[in-house]
């Protein structure tokens, strides 16, 4: 079969083929220009059949705010335990001072030594300062 074109019904086809371009173009345009919503995060929280959904939010929110990740749990166990050692150590030497204190009465030697050992160390500490 033979179509026979003239050069109006050319024209048409060309017109309109250039109109559906530009239309085509037009809303390529408009639908990358327009600003997406970001995705919702990701959520690992698993819901079980018949909790709703607010309420497990709230509840690992919750959980979130108040309890603390292992390594900081960790790491506060070991300084508490640091802790108790200094306090421990602390009792020993705060025993044996009342223990001194206790007993009878320093002899004169003694208390002479300690006199000077206090001045040395405060003549080390001015000259520190300096």
């Amino acid at each position: 079969m033979y179509f026979s074109t003239t050069p109006l019904h050319t024209a048409r086809i060309i017109f309109s083929f250039v109109i559906f371009v530009l239309i085509c173009l037009t809303f390529n345009h408009c639908a990358s220009s327009k600003k997406m919503a970001p995705p919702p995060p990701k959520s690992t929280l698993e819901i079980p059949a018949g909790v709703d959904s607010s309420v497990a939010v709230e509840a690992d929110s919750l959980a979130k705010s108040l309890f603390v990740p292992a390594e900081q749990q960790e790491l506060a166990r070991e300084k508490v335990e640091a802790g108790q050692a200094q306090v421990e150590e602390s009792n020993r030497l705060w025993d044996a001072l009342t223990a001194v204190k206790d007993s009878a009465t320093l002899n004169q030697i003694d208390t002479v030594q300690a006199i000077e050992k206090f001045n040395e160390g405060a003549l080390h500490l001015i000259e520190i300062k300096k």
